[in-house]
């Protein structure tokens, strides 16, 4: 028995049971409106997270990408171009060569991963939307490679965008030399120019140096191999679709990856959080529901001689148990109605009024919300089945016989 069954119980030997049957649902309705509202918002923010996040992800995510099955390079076919810019399901694709490297400034040295992309790559994902200097593409109006480099990295090496002092090298181990000290003999060069400077999240700030595809190519010592084909797709084109195509033209020795593909542990841990959040807040709202297993029962015994009235004029057991299934749900629907609507309206405010904010560093200002109609629906679902589960026991008991409180 919880505390407002208490409660309610010496309201009812007290003669005040209608007192304490008022009491205890409103405080049932206020439990699941407060839970019911709890929810609402930490789904919308929540919504609002892993949307800038997979925001994020897409500016080095494209929407296919093609890996080969073994190994860390394939050769590139001559008839692979004609192919992909002739089928139908592909809008822009590039080449990408990656490998690590070691980036050697004026004073600071650091390792990270050198990307050789072609201008195309850029407009197949979105790096665009996140420079913060310069351009998101190589002009090639100098002898020097250009590089677009992550704000990780120019911070560290001391960078800026289209300044001509403040170019850098990169360092790549040549094929089959020994181990040395002399850069000259055991590495390969490049000496580049940062073109721009891009801010996407700190894994990729920290990480990632795009070169033109024949300077990465002349740095790692190989000629028509790549890493992968990155693929925008045009728009209403499925991966079931597209990976058809594709494997038709690039062979069955290839691996063909959609975006959530790419990085499963990514969207694996956004989904995780988003259901480990809705089941603990499933669990308060059942918890919630408890007081209103006592106004129900606090109800049965206030109503005992009606029960057995309508009993005694031929009222079958299941109308009377549907009289409290009622009640449960429409405690039930009024509280969850209420918090949605309260959760709906904080939302809002946080939305446009920006009412917590995140501090300083982060991609946006305040805690971001979104909506989504899926969510809206598993939380009225979630408080009707709640008010089922609440309201049944006491709907049974009431059916089964006329409940009688013995004097003290």
């Amino acid at each position: 028995m919880n505390i407002t069954s208490k409660i309610a119980w010496r309201y009812v030997k007290g003669k005040k049971s209608a007192q304490a049957i008022n009491i205890i649902s409103r405080i049932s309705m206020a439990a699941i409106m407060f839970s019911t509202a709890a929810m609402v918002v930490l789904f919308s923010v929540y919504n609002g997270i892993e949307g800038i996040t997979k925001e994020l992800y897409t500016a080095f995510y494209p929407d296919i990408k093609i890996v080969p099955a073994q190994g860390k390079y394939f050769e590139g076919q001559p008839g692979w171009p004609a192919a992909l810019d002739a089928d139908k399901v592909v809008d822009k694709w590039s080449y990408t060569l990656e490998d690590m490297a070691l980036f050697v400034g004026t004073e600071q040295q650091k390792i990270g991963h050198v990307m050789g992309v072609s201008n195309s790559w850029f407009g197949i994902n979105n790096v665009q939307q996140h420079m913060l200097d310069g351009q998101p593409f190589f002009t090639e109006r100098t002898t020097v490679p250009e590089a677009v480099v992550g704000v990780r990295i120019a911070n560290t090496l001391g960078l800026e965008a289209d300044n001509i002092f403040s170019g850098f090298t990169i360092y790549h181990p040549r094929s089959g030399a020994k181990f040395s000290t002399d850069y000259t003999n055991a590495y390969n060069s490049l000496h580049v120019q940062p073109s721009g400077i891009f801010r996407v999240a700190a894994s990729f700030d920290d990480k990632y140096i795009l070169v033109p595809l024949q300077a990465a190519s002349k740095l790692f010592e190989v000629s028509n191999r790549y890493s992968s084909i990155d693929i925008r797709l045009r728009p209403g084109v499925s991966f079931r679709e597209a990976k058809k195509a594709l494997t038709r033209i690039v062979g069955d020795q290839f691996v063909i990856l959609d975006k959530y593909e790419q990085n499963k542990t990514l969207y694996m841990i956004l989904n995780s959080e988003k259901w480990a959040v809705y089941a603990i807040l499933l669990m308060v709202m059942l918890v919630a529901s408890f007081n209103m297993v006592g106004s129900l029962t606090m109800l049965v015994l206030e109503k005992k001689r009606d029960i057995a009235i309508l009993k005694s004029m031929g009222a079958p057991a299941g109308t009377v148990r549907n009289i409290f299934l009622k009640s449960g749900f429409f405690l039930a629907g009024t509280g969850g109605g209420a918090g949605l609507l309260l959760g709906y309206l904080v939302c809002l405010a946080q939305k446009y009024l920006g009412l917590i904010s995140m501090g300083e560093g982060f991609v946006v200002s305040s805690y971001p919300v979104a909506f989504k109609l899926s969510d809206f629906i598993l939380v009225i679902i979630s408080v009707v089945v709640t008010g089922f589960i609440a309201s049944y026991y006491p709907a049974v008991k009431a059916a089964r016989s006329s409940l009688i409180i013995k004097e003290e």
